[in-house]
């Protein structure tokens, strides 16, 4: 870890103030979010006695509210600004992750309102910042620096993810060691462990530095063709539709699987979670290596269909070696696909139109995910997990149709 760590010191040295304020605030989210967040939510809801169908039902919620909320989140943006914006969503992160651990105050239908409510207000702060990141990573870097960029903040979330994971594993052994207390205390001490980290990133987001470009991102340049993009924008839309029920089954399920039908402990699954963060670390930061022998289009198709394979043993294999190594591979291809594709759309269209573009993205993206949480469950109580994650290598499978076919379009007009 200590050579990776330095690797990303020294190129974030590379880069101007803008660029490191963001890194810094990613590592907060990877440590927060895709750290603690990730490991206990799902725990948190089995230890109200939740199954799993209505733990799908809230991880809908959340997804759905952050699918929809992503269209205004880049509309925000085009009129307030990226900087003032990510403030913003990140202020509704701290709270909502403040406010889910008082979950365990309430009872009954209060208590299923309130942890719907405060998902709806995570995932729309959560919705804020991944639409809004990318094209304001965009317009803080040069064309020649942009997949390294966007390759780096695809290996610091998993890294500091790793190191929240871990933590989070092991937090509500801690807590329940210094408060005295078992069942939902120490969950609710973990998780506002997780608001308190994740804090600091309001100062950092605030302290970066006006740029014209990221203040009024709807400006349009000379010469900029201002027609929107509808065939790039309805393609990318159903290509990420299409590409996130394969992850979703994996991110969504995969502790639920293993701690109600393999009985395995939580710091054990958050060790697992965490290890496949950081095996995705030097997975991102190799990105740009590959595409100098490649391209986006063979990243994108190959990490994909990685993907479906890797959902096999889980399908197949009820174990929790199987069930392991399928989901540390499918989070270390995501880390390799998530960045490719990103520098992918936003090069489709002109910069007025990043921030519609990473909103179409995000938002149909969430919907799959969220379709995927909310069916998911019934599908897994109703046919048993084996189903769940073959739909899943299917779907994820035939998401590679449309992209080849926007690929090979734009080959065409470029050659035109």
């Amino acid at each position: 870890m200590y050579r990776t760590t330095a690797y990303v010191s020294h190129f974030l040295a590379r880069f101007e103030r803008n660029v490191k304020l963001y890194m810094a605030c990613a590592a907060l989210i990877g440590f927060s979010a895709f750290g603690i967040y990730s490991v206990l939510f799902n725990l948190y809801l089995l230890r109200m006695d939740y199954d799993v169908g209505l733990i799908g039902h809230f991880n809908a919620a959340g997804l759905l509210s952050f699918a929809l909320f992503s269209p205004i989140a880049g509309n925000w943006a085009r009129r307030a600004g990226y900087r003032r914006t990510l403030v913003g969503g990140m202020s509704l992160m701290v709270m909502g992750y403040l406010l889910m651990s008082l979950a365990g105050f309430f009872f009954g239908p209060m208590r299923t309102g309130w942890i719907t409510a405060v998902q709806v207000v995570i995932n729309c702060g959560f919705a804020t910042y991944m639409v809004n990141s990318s094209p304001f990573l965009m317009s803080a870097t040069a064309a020649e620096n942009r997949s390294l960029v966007f390759a780096l903040r695809g290996a610091v979330w998993p890294l500091f993810g790793f190191a929240g994971s871990a933590l989070g594993g092991t937090l509500p052994q801690i807590f329940a060691w210094l408060t005295g207390y078992d069942g939902l205390v120490p969950y609710q001490c973990s998780l506002l462990v997780a608001s308190l980290v994740l804090a600091p990133s309001l100062f950092l987001f605030g302290s970066t530095t006006r740029d014209d470009r990221q203040e009024q991102p709807d400006a349009t340049a000379e010469g900029e063709d201002e027609t929107r993009p509808d065939t790039p924008l309805l393609m990318i839309g159903l290509i990420s539709l299409l590409a996130a029920p394969g992850v979703a089954v994996a991110r969504t399920f995969f502790n639920v699987y293993l701690d109600a039908e393999l009985g395995i402990s939580p710091p054990s699954i958050g060790w697992m979670i965490g290890l496949a963060q950081l095996f995705s670390v030097p997975a991102a930061l190799i990105m740009p290596y590959v595409l100098a022998k490649t391209n986006h289009v063979q990243v994108f198709t190959y990490t994909t269909l990685g993907i479906a394979l890797a959902l096999l043993p889980m399908a197949l294999i009820p174990r929790w070696e199987a069930a392991g190594l399928g989901y540390v591979s499918v989070i270390v291809l995501v880390a390799v696909r998530m960045p490719a594709f990103a520098v992918f759309h936003q090069e489709l269209v002109a910069p007025r139109w990043r921030s519609t573009m990473s909103a179409v993205t995000t938002s149909t993206a969430l919907i799959g995910f969220a379709i995927t949480s909310f069916g998911g469950g019934r599908l897994a109580l109703s046919m048993g997990y084996t189903q769940l994650f073959l739909l899943g290598v299917v779907i994820t499978c035939i998401s590679v149709v449309p992209f080849r076919m926007l690929a090979a379009q734009r080959v065409r007009e470029a050659s035109a």
